[in-house]
């Protein structure tokens, strides 16, 4: 480790000697969810600081380091999708996107419940599908907060992508319903395949507005295919439905008799 107060982060860690000679060194910063990321990046060759105001446990902190060393990656698929012309501007403080991605080499410094500084060799292992999995974390965040003019930009290049394209779909249907539930239902049960969707989130949206129209089954089969927790607590409500609605034919078959 060196001491060069040219790249020292926060004036308190030092970063590794590889990026004191380092002439394509680029920086950035990120915010989401109270932390703070400060990015030093050359090549393959990552170091973050993760600082928040309220602390977390230590391996806490050290989880949120390591997903930090992912956002030069992030940045740069952000600018293909700018080149393109499929976003405008970047977005800053939203969460992680889930590219593939291989660690090596990490060391971490001085990690505390407030802060942890982490550096390591980041290889991006997902060429194609991470830019595909950018595009549709815009998406995503565009449905979010009702950006209807930036999630039509990007839905059509999302469902030419075989990767995504289910997950796209499924955004059309949830865009849909938002002003005619018969359309969307309709373009629903022609367009999409549930068993081909990958996006936890949006799943979880998919399935929460298939359980608000009573769609149980279909609800239920796409949050045992969730990873969430968020998708875990939907289905056993959606499973508490189904018992109620058994026990309830029950009880009526049993009026004949």
């Amino acid at each position: 480790m060196i001491c060069n107060p040219r790249i020292m982060l926060v004036g308190i860690l030092c970063l590794p000697t590889w990026l004191s000679a380092s002439p394509d060194l680029s920086e950035s910063s990120w915010q989401f969810a109270g932390t703070r990321y400060r990015v030093l990046s050359s090549n393959e060759k990552v170091s973050v600081i993760a600082q928040r105001e309220f602390g977390l446990a230590i391996d806490q902190m050290k989880s949120l380091c390591r997903k930090g060393l992912g956002l030069p990656l992030r940045q740069r698929y952000e600018a293909q999708l700018l080149a393109k012309g499929l976003i405008t501007e970047t977005l800053s403080d939203w969460p992680m996107a889930n590219l593939s991605y291989r660690i090596s080499d990490i060391h971490y410094q001085q990690v505390s419940t407030q802060m942890a500084g982490c550096s390591a060799t980041v290889a991006d292992t997902g060429e194609g599908v991470n830019l595909h999995l950018t595009a549709l974390n815009y998406a995503f965040v565009y449905f979010q907060s009702h950006q209807s003019e930036s999630l039509y930009r990007l839905l059509p290049y999302l469902m030419e992508q075989p990767d995504v394209s289910m997950d796209a779909a499924s955004l059309v249907a949830l865009a849909l319903s938002k002003h005619d539930q018969p359309k969307a239902v309709h373009y629903f049960e022609k367009y999409v395949d549930v068993s081909a969707m990958k996006d936890d989130r949006i799943q979880l949206e998919l399935a929460s507005w298939l359980f608000r129209n009573e769609n149980y089954d279909v609800a239920l089969e796409i949050t045992e295919q969730c990873q969430s927790t968020h998708c875990r607590e939907l289905s056993l409500d959606i499973e508490e439905r189904l018992l109620e609605k058994e026990q309830a034919s029950a009880a009526d078959l049993s009026s004949y008799f």
